[in-house]
């Protein structure tokens, strides 16, 4: 996305996904730790500009919203509760019709303050529909900003020298490095 996160509807950027009603789904790196958004944005001719209502999610906890694959028609269905506890998230409903994501900060003072985003069914489904594409753009965003030599190191167990793949392709070692990141963020703790 161009600067403060503007772009036209003619040039949506690679890694910004729409998933109806001006709401987007798209990764971001902010001092070295990647992110996922669910974001509004307002569109004006055929601007659209970021607004305060989405929320900003890990990883993880995208995949363990989506690990069903479906559209939640049940409270059973729905992901439970307020999770992980360091940054709590809520998922609600009235009526399995719309679904509000809701984040929970708490400031020094143990002060709650909430950001939100209410999404709908088809909105829901769409993200599912498009959720290998927004996990390749949370691990292309960890490209971005790793050292792939100490990520290489860090992510397997015992020597490197018995890790390495016998290929010297690059492409063999970031598509290796792609499945350990890959269980790294997106398998549900």
């Amino acid at each position: 996305m161009e600067k403060y996160g503007k772009f036209t509807e003619d040039c949506i950027p690679d890694g910004v996904f729409p998933i109806g009603d001006d709401v987007f789904v798209f990764a971001s790196t902010y001092y070295d730790s990647v992110s996922v958004h669910i974001r509004r944005f307002k569109k004006y001719g055929k601007t659209y500009y970021p607004n305060p209502e989405g929320i900003t999610l890990d990883p993880r906890w995208i995949e363990y919203i989506m690990h069903k694959k479906k559209v939640p028609e049940s409270l059973e269905e729905l992901p439970s509760g307020l999770f992980p506890p360091e940054r709590h998230i809520q998922i609600t409903n009235e009526n399995f019709i719309d679904f509000t994501f809701k984040r929970i900060k708490y400031s020094p003072d143990k002060e709650p303050t909430f950001k939100e985003i209410t999404i709908s069914r088809e909105q829901w489904a769409e993200m599912i529909k498009k959720y290998g594409a927004i996990e390749n753009a949370a691990i292309d965003n960890m490209f971005q900003c790793m050292d792939f030599l100490t990520a290489y190191k860090t992510f397997c167990e015992g020597p490197i020298e018995n890790t390495l793949p016998s290929s010297l392709d690059v492409s063999l070692g970031q598509q290796y490095l792609t499945q350990i990141l890959k269980q790294i963020y997106f398998v549900a703790s």
